[in-house]
């Protein structure tokens, strides 16, 4: 949680809009509680009471949150906002630049999505880490991914018009995600989301990083809980479609199961060197991501900015198997000028001007504001970028009722298997006044 906020704010994420499930432990509150006393976190807690884990179950719950996310971003200004999971970053492609600088071109524009490629993290074999996005040994697979590979996106907030989910991958300018498919609706009802070019636009200058299930055990946590779970028919249809949660949930699922049984299905999918013939990314690397947090920390240190909301990440000295603490300082007093982190992101429309960064998420409008979560991210914030999630640490994703007429159209858009306020900083154009967008039931 402590890297995944330190991560976006660092990178220019100004709001963070999180959903959480299930208790939170000491650090957790700790990483939690200077982003929400500097109003860079709006922590939204799910009601008591037994939720469903089955894999459409989640999706649904993330699909719902991120669309109440997006009405709250524009109200609040923000130009754009991102659906992330809590293991999920969004990584400009580019050093030394910011996802105000990545967005940029696309304010003012009528797209209604800025869609980001994914890269799939394997990681060398660890039971526990702190470090889940740090770790020097870890390599990208860009084919032949076990899990999604539709990319995640950015909602264009300041376009004319009602934008709503498409999915929780795609934005779109009609409200489908509820609906059954109709082809009068072409490239806006494609199975994996909206990716009519009217719409949906790809931006390469940035990209995510799926880093499910970093550690052992995180991986036991997080199928342990689905393998409990009732599954109805679009879940069985999820696992046919994903054979890594297959195995996951079976092995789970066996009462017979071995320790050394459920390492073996874990390491097989997510554990380097990978399967015969992997292709990874020759520039996306956990040493090129590692030296950029050693970056943002040196520069919180020396600007003395991380008191905003405690230290970030104590990355000197900790092992790649993720052993090592991360300072915590809840008690710090607050300034309203500086990230989750400390680290300064540079806003929209003035490159000139710092301006405190924001954490998880990816979107673009004044920076300073952040919104991190669990299963999605959206970003939102006057003239900046806002961060959203509809998940929890717990298993790692969101956990919401699906009605049966409701999931099956969800399922369709997920499916696709692998073949203290801030100053407020220079404003974007002004984004226009709408309507309430139609509640999803």
């Amino acid at each position: 949680l402590r890297e995944w906020l330190f991560w976006h704010f660092s990178v220019g994420i100004s709001i963070v809009f999180m959903r959480w499930e299930g208790p939170r432990d000491a650090d957790q509150l700790a990483a939690l509680d200077g982003p929400q006393r500097c109003g860079r976190l709006v922590l939204t807690n799910l009601p008591r009471g037994k939720h469903s884990g089955g894999f459409n179950a989640v999706m649904m719950r993330q699909l719902k949150f991120t669309q109440s996310a997006l009405d709250l971003a524009r109200a609040r200004g923000c130009a754009f906002l991102v659906h992330l999971d809590d293991d999920e970053i969004l990584f400009p492609r580019r050093p030394g630049r910011d996802l105000c600088e990545v967005l940029r071109r696309h304010v003012g524009s009528s797209t209604k999505c800025v869609h980001f490629a994914n890269l799939e993290a394997l990681f060398p074999y660890t039971r526990e880490t702190r470090r889940p996005f740090s770790r020097e040994g870890v390599r990208f697979r860009s084919k032949r991914h076990v899990l999604y590979v539709n990319g995640k996106s950015a909602a264009n907030l300041g376009s004319p018009g009602d934008i709503y989910c498409s999915g929780v991958h795609h934005f779109c300018r009609f409200d489908r995600s509820f609906a059954p498919p109709d082809p009068v609706y072409g490239l806006h009802d494609d199975s994996s989301g909206c990716v009519d070019p009217s719409c949906c636009v790809q931006e390469d200058d940035a990209v995510v990083l799926h880093f499910d299930s970093p550690s052992f055990m995180e991986w036991w946590q997080k199928f342990f809980t689905r393998a409990q779970a009732r599954m109805q028919e679009q879940d069985l249809e999820e696992m046919k479609a994903f054979p890594f949660k297959r195995d996951s949930v079976e092995v789970c699922r066996d009462k017979d199961a071995t320790m050394v049984m459920q390492k073996n299905v874990y390491c097989m999918y997510r554990c380097l060197p990978g399967r015969a013939k992997e292709t990874f990314d020759d520039r996306v690397t956990g040493a090129e991501i590692a030296k950029r947090f050693r970056a943002a920390v040196a520069a919180v240190r020396q600007g003395g900015d991380a008191r905003a909301v405690g230290a970030g990440p104590d990355l000197e000295g900790a092992s790649d198997n993720g052993n090592s603490a991360a300072a915590a300082s809840a008690e710090t007093p607050v300034d309203s000028r500086a990230t989750l982190s400390g680290y300064r992101a540079l806003q929209v429309g003035d490159t000139s001007s710092p301006a405190a960064g924001s954490t998880a998420g990816c979107a673009s409008g004044r920076a300073g504001d952040a919104d991190a979560a669990a299963a999605a991210v959206s970003i939102s914030s006057t003239a900046s970028i806002a961060c959203m999630s509809a998940a929890s640490r717990g298993d790692g994703e969101t956990k919401v009722f699906a009605t049966p007429a409701s999931a099956a159209q969800v399922t369709r858009k997920q499916l696709s298997p692998a073949a203290a306020p801030v100053p407020a900083p220079q404003v974007l154009p002004t984004i226009p006044p709408r309507p309430a967008a139609a509640a999803a039931s």
